[in-house]
């Protein structure tokens, strides 16, 4: 496997320059130098853009990608791991439980949605960010491996992550949740989830104690940023546009709330939620727009923005450093949440 952050760690800075190339800027922001470095990697790695390929082609090529980073002894040693399978929603979804190592009967939790346009992703793909999640706040992380367009449209993902959720809430006891020690977080299309999902949960009280959105899709109509960083910086607006063609009907109507979480009616009632934003990213302004609405309706707020990274950074925390360093940085705010310390 590819030690991704040692090496972009040990490589002197020229080198990195010249490996990558010039200097990137867009919009007052420059990107950092490793990211693009990375960036430039991946492009190299993959077969074809996703807005190319099919659904199973473009799936096989991003687990090709991830296998090239996982590395299966290093997360039994940050955690405990196991799979298991929640029954609802009529179906079987399968997921994946981070505990740390110790003699807890019951934990602090953290239900994770992955990302990847409700088409792509997988468990694996978000191993090292759960695993790490885990280990650095001492808390249980489980991931939600909901079913993917487009043999499973619009709206099945979220109906499945509602599901999820009510399952592991009503039967706290089973999976070792404290339920006054709940949170739920996701990215990209699993960010959109998330927060559906916690709207959803104030509804029934049932509600978690904070919400992690990073970089979330959360809006119906295009922002500025859709242009601005249209290409090169791993999520491209043609990929947006190829993600929404297999998730929804073409007369869908788009202010659905259950799609676009913009159209929530209890935004309001939301918990303290940290957004996650990352500056070279389609989805940068909808980011900002939805922590402004959020603040509007009076919910507490925790902007972690980083204008030098691009969308899908934040993952890769096994591969770059400055990825560590924003989660380490996210950890700190879970690890304060959770023990009712201000951020």
């Amino acid at each position: 496997m590819v030690e991704g952050r040692k090496i972009l760690s040990v490589l002197p800075t020229f080198i990195k320059r010249l490996l990558a190339g010039k200097k990137i800027e867009v919009d007052n922001q420059v990107l950092n130098l490793n990211s693009q470095l990375l960036l430039k990697f991946f492009y190299k790695v993959m077969s074809d853009k996703i807005c190319n390929l099919n659904p199973q082609d473009a799936r096989s090529m991003i687990d090709r990608i991830v296998r090239l980073f996982h590395n299966q002894k290093r997360l039994n040693k940050m955690c405990h791991i196991e799979n298991d399978i929640l029954d609802c929603n009529n179906t079987k979804i399968p997921i994946r439980i981070y505990r740390p190592y110790n003699t807890s009967k019951i934990f602090s939790t953290l239900i994770y949605y992955h990302g990847g346009g409700f088409v792509v992703g997988s468990l694996e793909m978000y191993d090292y960010l759960c695993a790490t999640f885990s280990s650095q706040c001492n808390i249980q992380v489980i991931s939600v491996d909901y079913r993917l367009a487009p043999e499973n449209k619009f709206p099945i993902p979220p109906l499945d992550c509602i599901a999820a959720y009510d399952t592991l809430y009503d039967n706290a006891p089973q999976y070792n949740i404290d339920i006054n020690q709940l949170a739920v977080a996701g990215d990209s299309a699993g960010g959109n989830l998330g927060t559906i999902v916690v709207s959803h949960a104030i509804k029934f009280n049932k509600n978690p104690k904070f919400q992690i959105l990073i970089y979330p899709v959360v809006r119906d109509v295009e922002s500025p940023s859709f242009e601005l960083f249209k290409e090169g910086f791993l999520l491209e607006t043609n990929d947006m546009y190829w993600f929404a063609n297999h998730y929804i009907d073409e007369n869908q109507d788009r202010t659905d709330p259950l799609l676009s979480p913009m159209y929530l009616e209890n935004i309001e009632k939301m918990p303290t939620s940290i957004i996650v934003i990352a500056g070279f990213d389609p989805l940068r302004d909808e980011g900002f727009d939805y922590a402004k609405k959020l603040k509007d309706n009076g919910v507490d707020v925790v902007m972690q923005v980083h204008e030098d990274q691009f969308h899908g950074f934040y993952h890769m925390n096994d591969a770059l450093p400055e990825a560590s360093i924003a989660v380490n940085r996210t950890c700190e705010s879970i690890k304060a949440l959770f023990n009712n310390c201000s951020i």
